[in-house]
Parts: structure tokens; sequence; C-alpha cells
């Protein structure tokens, strides 16, 4: 859980990302459940056209027997400061 995980559907080929990088992590365990805040920094290209995107987001891990696994991504546009 040391990267900045993000939700891509690289399927539909309609987006390339560029980077994605994460700051203000927070980690929060429940039981076998971990639940990640934070921000990020992405840049994009989503059909075609450059795109920065700066978002607020949770995600959610579980443990398994063979480490940790992705169950969820949600996220939202970073509020202006």
């Amino acid at each position: 859980m040391r990267r900045c995980a993000v939700a891509i559907s690289p399927r539909s080929g309609k987006t390339k990302y560029k980077s994605a990088t994460c700051s203000d992590r927070k980690v929060r365990l429940a039981g076998d459940t971990a639940l990640v805040t934070g921000r990020a920094a992405i840049e994009a290209e989503i059909n075609g056209q450059p795109r920065s995107l700066r978002l607020v987001f949770l995600n959610a891990w579980t443990q398994t027997p063979k480490g940790w696994k992705f169950i969820a991504w949600q996220s939202t546009p970073q509020p202006a400061t």
C-alpha cells in the first residue's frame, strides 16, 4: 500500500495517464480493512486533450492471505483553496 493507487480503465483507450502522485495520505485500520484518504495530482491525456487533475480520494484495501488487495476508489475534484 505504498504507491498511489489510481483506478484506471485502460480498456477504453480514451485516457492515457502520464503521472500520478499522492500527498497527505492517512491510513485508518479497521480489522482486515484499511481506509486511505489523501490528495492526488494526476497528469493525463483525456480524449486527446492534456489534463491536470487535482483530487481528494478515499480508497479501501482488504488484507487477504496473499497480501493487501485494492477493492475500491472514490475521488472528487480538490476544492480550491
